[in-house]
């Protein structure tokens, strides 16, 4: 996340916790936390446990990710990685979890259209970083 998501998530945090304490530095130690998962899922780790308890830490919001993340991994058991040259099967298969875990792939019908297509989500992962520049390449949760 970059540091505007990052204060973007605090934000809402405070919001839906106004009794929650925080510090001058606790955005940093979320941001330290939170290295290298995505604003999208950590918005929705966010909003589901603000529904269910009153203070948030940034340890309970990683595991709420790693939640939603498994959940989106379970609705599409059969991942069968495009053979591509250059790019080996466990690069594929990789990009094809992450895929699926960012909710890319949402289901059967969309991992279908995925062989379909034959290309590479790791070769397309891989230009969507380097346009990005150096600040994307980080470790994600899979």
């Amino acid at each position: 996340m970059t540091d505007q998501e990052i204060a973007a998530l605090f934000a809402v945090v405070r919001a839906a916790c106004p009794a929650q304490r925080a510090e001058q530095l606790t955005p940093d130690v979320w941001a330290e936390i939170l290295d290298g998962c995505r604003y999208q899922d950590a918005a929705i780790a966010v909003r589901n446990l603000a529904r269910r308890q009153t203070w948030i830490a940034p340890g309970e919001v990683y595991q709420e990710i790693r939640r939603i993340r498994s959940a989106r991994l379970a609705l599409v058991p059969a991942l069968v990685p495009n053979e591509v040259e250059g790019v080996t099967s466990g690069e594929e298969l990789r990009a094809l979890r992450r895929a699926v875990a960012d909710g890319r792939i949402a289901d059967t019908d969309a991992a279908r259209r995925y062989n379909h297509w034959g290309g590479s989500l790791h070769l397309q992962d891989q230009r969507r970083a380097l346009d990005a520049g150096p600040a994307a390449v980080r470790g994600e949760l899979a």
